[in-house]
């Protein structure tokens, strides 16, 4: 059984115990830069605090963006890569923040040294079919890891 869940809802610690795996929604922030590194961290930290732990916490990935000075207005990544064409270390494009390549790379890899269960994504459709692919990020960021 699995539940999405923002860090700042306020859920007692006992609901927690009902999942096998809790998805970290750490996206769709308030700030200008809607899914930052420092909000997943955020999103992570807080919700291992109310008693989720490591191995139940999967780390939520997006797979859009969303307008820097508009948050309504939303992109998907593979609408991104066709428009705008960003380099991978690029984490805007268009008025858009979204996670490129390198910023997916990384929350992967701290999800990976946090011992946390995984990493989940919003959604797969949003994703591309080539080499700046998301997925094929991850999957290429969790292979690294496994041959260390």
């Amino acid at each position: 059984v699995t539940g999405a869940f923002a860090h700042w809802q306020n859920l007692k610690p006992e609901y927690f115990r009902l999942f096998d795996r809790v998805h970290v929604m750490a996206y769709d922030s308030d700030e200008p830069k809607h899914s930052t590194l420092e909000y997943a961290k955020l999103s992570t930290k807080t919700l291992l605090q109310k008693g989720v732990s490591p191995k139940q916490l999967c780390l939520g990935l997006p797979f859009y963006g969303r307008k820097i000075k508009n948050h309504n207005v939303e992109i998907t990544y593979a609408e991104i890569q066709e428009k705008y064409h960003p380099a991978p270390n690029s984490d805007e494009a268009g008025e858009f923040y979204f996670n490129g390549q390198h910023t997916i790379e990384t929350k992967t890899r701290f999800a990976l040294e946090q011992g946390l269960g995984g990493v989940m994504f919003w959604e797969i459709g949003q994703d591309t079919h080539n080499e700046t692919s998301l997925l094929g990020t991850i999957r290429a960021t969790v292979g690294a890891k496994q041959e260390n």
